[in-house]
Formats: structure tokens, sequence, C-alpha cells
């Protein structure tokens, strides 16, 4: 998720650098150095590759926009990530988990959540992932490690988390990846105490 006082134009900005990102990886993968054609299945396998990564990417600019109370622009990101029945789920700790159905779902859960931490601002990072497609290119999965930074409302704290993201994806009817099952598993929570620098 994007700092969630950049907004979603930031998010169209961030789609369009995977556009470019994908058309150049298409024309990498499917040309030789001669400009002749080279197996097929390799310009499929990194289009798909970059399109779910993406997913993650838009994610975190969907979630980082519910904290400052931008649910509907965030849930609109959301719902191009996920699937409209999806299964998002999530543990903090043992005994302590919940399991939601939807982006609409997640969203108001997430936007509790941030209320009851008194956040207003979260900003989500996506670092190392592996991606691994089924034999029928129709679905796989995607596993993400997490960074979010969580700021506490008039205060210099933040609550700073570390997690991983197992995904399960498929291909919809009209050919778009999407998230169908979520699983976030949170590995370290630290308090930052904060001090204003003058």
């Amino acid at each position: 998720m994007a700092a969630s006082m950049e907004g979603p134009s930031n998010a169209l900005r961030m789609v369009g650098t995977f556009v470019l990102i994908l058309a150049s990886a298409s024309v990498a993968c499917s040309t030789n150095s001669e400009g002749g054609s080279v197996n097929g299945s390799c310009d499929s396998q990194v289009y798909d590759e970059a399109a779910i990564s993406k997913l993650a990417v838009l994610y975190a600019y969907g979630i980082d926009s519910l904290a400052p109370g931008n649910f509907d622009a965030g849930v609109a990101i959301l719902q191009q990530v996920f699937t409209p029945n999806a299964s998002i789920g999530t543990c903090f700790a043992p005994g302590q988990c919940l399991n939601k159905t939807g982006p609409v779902e997640w969203a108001q859960t997430s936007s509790a959540l941030f209320a009851a931490g008194n956040y207003s601002a979260t900003h989500h990072m996506v670092g190392n992932q592996r991606i691994e497609l089924d034999d029928s290119k129709q679905a796989g999965t995607m596993v993400s490690y997490l960074t979010a930074s969580q700021f506490v409302r008039n205060s210099t704290n933040i609550d700073l988390y570390h997690g991983v993201y197992y995904d399960e994806v498929v291909r919809d009817s009209g050919g778009e990846w999407r998230i169908s099952t979520r699983d976030l598993r949170t590995t370290s929570f630290l308090r930052i105490i904060g001090h204003r620098v003058s």
C-alpha cells in the first residue's frame, strides 16, 4: 500500500509503470538478437508473473487509502486485486485470527482496525516475492514479504509490522489475474517511540 496521504493518483502512476515493465518484458522475451521470434511461453510466463506481482503493490496502495478515510478509493483499488469472494485472513497471535470474504468486507475490517489503533496513516511496502504458476497457467501462488509502518495519530510513535503474504491467484473470466485467497502471517511487531526533532 502506498502512503495513505499520497492518494490513489499514485496508484495510477504505478500501474502505468507496470504497463511499461510488461511491454518491455514482452519484447525482450519474444524476440531474439536478430529480431526473430523465440519461445512464446517465455513471453507469457514473464507477462503473467509481472501481472501477478502488480497485485501485491496495488493492494498496498488500496489498503493505505483507508486510514485517512479514503474508503471508497481504497475499495476501488482492492476490487482490482481480489476476486469478489476472495478468502482473506490473518493471525496477529495464536488464537487471535480473523477471516473475511471479499475486498469490501476486508476494507471494512481494516478500517476498523486502523481506527482502533488510532492510526492517521499507514505505509505498506512489499519486499521479496516468489511466484509459481501451475501447469494450466490459470492459477498459481505468490509469497511476498511485508513491512508496514502505521503512524499513531497526534503522536511521533510508529507501529512497525513485518510479515508474509501467502496468496493463491487465479485468472478470471476476463483474463485478468486476481488473488482468490490471502493468508497474512505477522512475524514481528515493534512500537517505535519517536521524538520530535527541532
